[in-house]
Formats: C-alpha cells, structure tokens, sequence
C-alpha cells in the first residue's frame, strides 16, 4: 500500500502531471461534447467518471452489453447500487485515452441510444 501511496505523489511532484491532467481534461471535454452533440443526456462534466442514465436493470444490462459486443467495456451500474429504475453506465476516462477510442465511443453509444430506443 506504502509503494502505491509514493507512487502517486511522485506522478504530483513529476513534471508530467500538468500535462497529464491537460490531456485528462481534453479526454472528458471531448466525451461530454460528444455525447451533447448526439443527444444523450449525462452527469459529469469535470471528472474522469461520466454516467449515462439508462433507467429499468434489463435495458441498462442491454445498453453494456451492447458496447461491450462493440469492444468498450463500460459497466452497467444497477440495483441495489442505484434506485431500482436508474440504472446508469459509467463511463470512465483518463488521460492516455486515444482521441480516435473516444470518439469510437462516442459512436457506439450513439448507435446504441438508437438500437435500444432510448429517450435522453
């Protein structure tokens, strides 16, 4: 636990961490527009964790697996972790995240909101 612990501050201490966090910034501005542009309604516009609220459990586990079949795993998130009809995927991102894999995320949940007829 020690080592992870100074692992972390010395990422803060490096002179990569500005860049780092640049990047990470970008990555979650350019997922947030994304999914603004095609209409898919979110939480989270300033951490690396974004939801998608897809409602009942069947059509959340539906909406992962769709993405997953597409090669993006993004957990389903449904209850009792969230009330009984707020299921929710959860979208993480991070810095060294490829501009090309989120805007191919960007796509398939586009594809997936039309396939599954989901209201945002």
């Amino acid at each position: 636990m020690r080592a992870g612990i100074e692992a972390v501050l010395d990422i803060f201490e490096s002179p990569e961490f500005d860049s780092l966090m640049s990047q990470l910034t970008m990555r979650i501005r350019q997922l947030t527009s994304g999914l603004d542009a095609i209409g898919v309604r979110h939480f989270g516009n300033v951490s690396p964790v974004v939801s998608i609220p897809i409602g009942d459990i069947e059509k959340t586990l539906l909406a992962g697996r769709f993405l997953f079949e597409r090669g993006y795993y993004v957990p389903s998130v449904t209850y009792p972790a969230v009330t009984i009809n707020g299921g929710l995927l959860r979208l993480q991102v991070c810095a060294n995240h490829l501009e090309e894999s989120i805007d191919g995320l960007i796509t398939a949940v586009g594809e997936m909101k039309h396939q599954l007829r989901l209201n945002s």
